[in-house]
Order: structure tokens, then C-alpha cells, then sequence
């Protein structure tokens, strides 16, 4: 029990530079797929984040890589199952993309999105 994280990578796969601005929206879901809880946003948290006092633009020319950190938290006293998946917005962006990977835990937090692939500041 503890604290488990996932990173969350974005890749820009236009052929046009492009800036991804705070935080991804970030939902915890059941089996089904249904959200069940939404992720806090914090600039830090037990296992990193970015290192700052406010998310800044993440500039991204085509090929790279931002990310951010999802972590969640097992010994929550609330907890009593885990989420089955996330679903994650890109920050800037409307479209939601299902994932079957979320940290243990159900009370879990996302962090600002930052250059490169590790979701650290």
C-alpha cells in the first residue's frame, strides 16, 4: 500500500508546432468505462510533479513528447477499491481517450504537463 503514479504522455503528431497549457482533464472509471471520480490538480505531490508554483506552456514542435503525472494513493482511509481505468483530455483539447492503466487507489491527484517523457518538472 502507498503511493502508485502513472505518466501521461502527449505526443504532437501534426506537422505544426503546438504549446499544451496546465493540466490534463483526468477521470478515474469503473469497468465499464463510466467515470467515478475526478483527479485533483496539484503542481506536486508525493511522487514529484513539475517543480513549480504555476503550470507553464509546454511548446511542442512536431515529434515530441509532453507528460504529466497521475498518482494515486492506496492507504487513503476512504479507499476501498481502485479505479479500473482513467480517462484522459489533453490539456487544450475536447477529445477524451479511454486508458486501462490508473494508479492504485482511489483518491489520486494529476500534475502539470511538462516537456519531455518521465511527467517531472
Amino acid at each position: 500500500m502507498g503511493h502508485t503514479g502513472v505518466v501521461l504522455q502527449f505526443l504532437n503528431n501534426s506537422h505544426q508546432r503546438c504549446i499544451l497549457y496546465g493540466y490534463p482533464g483526468v477521470d478515474g472509471t469503473n469497468r465499464g468505462g463510466h467515470s467515478r471520480g475526478h483527479a485533483t490538480r496539484t503542481t506536486v505531490g508525493f511522487l514529484g510533479g513539475c517543480g513549480c508554483t504555476h503550470p507553464r506552456g509546454v511548446l511542442l514542435r512536431p515529434g515530441q513528447v509532453a507528460s504529466a503525472l497521475v498518482e494515486g494513493d492506496a492507504s487513503h482511509p476512504r479507499c476501498s477499491d481502485r479505479y479500473a481505468g482513467l480517462l484522459v483530455t489533453p490539456p487544450n483539447t475536447y477529445r477524451s481517450t479511454p486508458l486501462r492503466d490508473a494508479p492504485d487507489g482511489c483518491d489520486f491527484q494529476v500534475h502539470p504537463t511538462v516537456p519531455g517523457t518521465s511527467g517531472q518538472g
